[in-house]
């Protein structure tokens, strides 16, 4: 999920991420789990206020399509972030 720039401060990102937990209860999901490489505290914010979890990190993660190439090692060593929101006893 990603909001441009132009229109991030507008409770667009918490009205989508309302948007998948509603769809989630309805189905009767137990769980939700997020994965995210999003440096910025702002998103972090947003997923803890929706009632995520902060589960891990995984360091030095990596994503589809790298090469592994010089470059890519120095300038892109991601940092994973893994979320959880339990929905219902399972």
């Amino acid at each position: 999920m990603s909001v441009d720039s132009n229109y991030r401060g507008k409770g667009i990102a918490k009205a989508l991420g309302r948007k998948v937990l509603e769809f989630a209860m309805l189905n009767h999901y137990s769980s939700i789990v997020l994965g995210t490489t999003a440096v910025k505290i702002a998103a972090h914010k947003l997923y803890e206020s929706l009632g995520f979890k902060h589960v891990g990190v995984i360091e030095n993660h990596t994503v589809p399509g790298m090469t592994h190439s010089l470059l890519e090692r120095m300038f892109f060593q991601l940092r994973y972030h893994r979320y959880c929101l339990q929905l219902r006893e399972e």
